[in-house]
Parts: structure tokens; sequence; C-alpha cells
């Protein structure tokens, strides 16, 4: 059988980070779950945060995935929150400065932690919740 020009039928070169599929694999669909039983977290901000923390485990410096994501955060909030123009603004300043800190925080704690013990403290994701949850109900 001949090959046709171009990529294959289901070839994945163009796959740099996932976010944009819809699905999550096994580990993130239990990190899903458990947020989603903590209850007081929307799902899809809970999927933009185990997407982000995902691109985050393979490469940090993914500047244009980490933007993306953080440009979705942003838009689902302004929606929900009616939030336009200054305010609009100021919001994606916040989110963009609170990934840049957290990236930041992975990377430290990236070289204080040897390959087979790589995992986020369990406090950091209710930080990014509560935070969300104060700055959006302080409107």
């Amino acid at each position: 059988m001949k090959r046709q020009r171009g990529g294959q039928q289901g070839n994945q070169n163009a796959r740099k980070h996932g976010i944009y599929s819809f699905s999550l694999g096994p580990a993130e669909m239990d990190m899903f779950r458990q947020m989603m039983a903590q209850g007081n977290v929307e799902p899809q901000v809970a999927f933009l945060y185990v997407k982000l923390l995902n691109t985050l485990r393979h490469d940090l410096d993914n500047r244009r995935a980490i933007d993306e994501i953080s440009r979705l955060f942003t838009n689902w909030y302004a929606n929900k929150f009616h939030l336009y123009g200054d305010s609009y603004h100021t919001f994606r300043k916040f989110i963009d400065s609170y990934i840049d800190n957290f990236v930041q925080m992975r990377r430290q704690f990236n070289l204080q932690v040897s390959e087979n013990e790589k995992k986020l403290p369990e406090t950091n994701r209710g930080c990014f919740f509560a935070d969300f949850d104060r700055l959006t109900h302080e409107k």
C-alpha cells in the first residue's frame, strides 16, 4: 500500500502538550476525581488545572501551552463572573503571575527531589482554588 503525502492517519507528530485534548489519561483522571471529591471546584477549572499540572510535569518551559491555559482560565472566569475591560485585564495579569509563581515553585521543587519522588504537595492544589475563590467572590 502506497503512503499518501503529508501526515499519516493517527500519527501524533504535531502533539506538543495535549492541552487541547478533551480526554484525560488514567493518572490525570484520578487527580480530577480527587479534586471533584473535595467539593467547591467547578469541573472546568479542575480539568484545566489537571492539564496545567500535566503540562508542567512534561515541560516547564512550554510557554505557549502555559499561556494558553492561562487564557482559558481567564476566559472561563471572565464569562462566569462577567469581567470585561480593565477587570478582565487585571484578572488576566493575576492569573499569569499566579501561574508564573506556580512554575517557579515547581522548578524549585524539581531541583529539591529526585526523579522518582516528584509529586506536588497536596496543599498546593488547595491554595490555588482558595485564591481563585477569594478573588472571584470579592467582586
